[in-house]
């Protein structure tokens, strides 16, 4: 791989990359030119990129413009001066706070990803896609010849329906966990058309729960063998949609099984697909 190299005659440094691509290194210092930082920023997420020396009245920073003004769209906050060493914005993109840092600082920047995007937010979205991924497969299954979706076969789970059935199960599970005020609902799901009703009432259920929750919350719980363990409720939502895009590839491999085309649920698409939708709505 050939080195990068930048233009150092503006004098600046640009350190410490933080969830750089693959080819990027941790640790790396060199010279740049602030024009080159622009560029860079603009194609770029303003996660990128760590640090910039600053000094000087032209300091341009993450999520900033050439004059130093937040750039549109910019999910920081913008309470002190934007791209400062020390600023709230600084230690929002990188998520390391030094010894020094207040409490009152880290208290305005725990609810943020390392993108600086809100985490309840962040949650809400991965947890839309998770039930959008599942009704995209119902909504499949749909579509193939009645008997497809309760077809005894040699698989992991005995048919698909019995998939869809544990999903569901899990689902309601951790909502539960999280929720102690959450009943569960018994669900017909021996059909296609039961499944996506089921499902859908949880996905009102679980995005109106986590509108009102701290991500940072600690939840306190017994697994199914009675054992006690306790996890952020953060870490509860990447689980469950972890849970569930491996049982969605379960059925994706089943559908084809049974010798017919699968569909993709893939992230990338959802967000195509709400891009496409929120263009309409504008």
């Amino acid at each position: 791989m050939k080195p990068y190299k930048f233009d150092d005659s503006g004098s600046r440094q640009l350190r410490s990359f933080r969830d750089e691509p693959s080819d990027l290194k941790r640790g790396i210092e060199i010279g740049i030119d602030i024009g080159e930082v622009l560029k860079l920023a603009d194609y770029w997420f303003d996660g990128l990129i760590y640090e910039l020396g600053c000094s000087g009245t032209n300091s341009t920073g993450p999520g900033t413009d050439t004059r130093g003004q937040p750039r549109a769209g910019s999910h920081f906050p913008i309470s002190e001066k934007p791209g400062s060493p020390g600023s709230i914005r600084t230690l929002a993109i990188t998520g390391n706070f030094p010894a020094t840092i207040s409490e009152e600082q880290k208290l305005q920047t725990s609810h943020l990803t390392k993108e600086g995007i809100p985490m309840r937010e962040h949650l809400l979205e991965l947890t839309d896609y998770h039930f959008w991924a599942t009704r995209k497969i119902l909504e499949h299954i749909a579509g193939l010849p009645d008997p497809v979706y309760r077809q005894p076969l040699v698989s992991i789970f005995p048919s698909l329906a019995e998939v869809v059935k544990h999903l569901y199960d899990v689902d309601q599970n951790w909502l539960s966990r999280m929720h102690p005020g959450y009943r569960k609902a018994a669900g017909d799901l021996d059909s296609v058309s039961g499944a996506m009703d089921a499902f859908a009432a949880l996905r009102k259920e679980m995005a109106g729960f986590l509108e009102t929750q701290d991500p940072e919350s600690m939840i306190r719980y017994r697994n199914s063998k009675g054992a006690e363990f306790a996890n952020r409720l953060e870490e509860i939502i990447h689980h469950m949609v972890n849970h569930g895009t491996y049982h969605r590839g379960n059925i994706a491999a089943m559908i084809r099984q049974l010798g017919h085309p699968g569909v993709s649920s893939d992230y990338i698409v959802y967000l195509r697909e709400r891009g496409r939708e929120q263009e309409r709505k504008a």
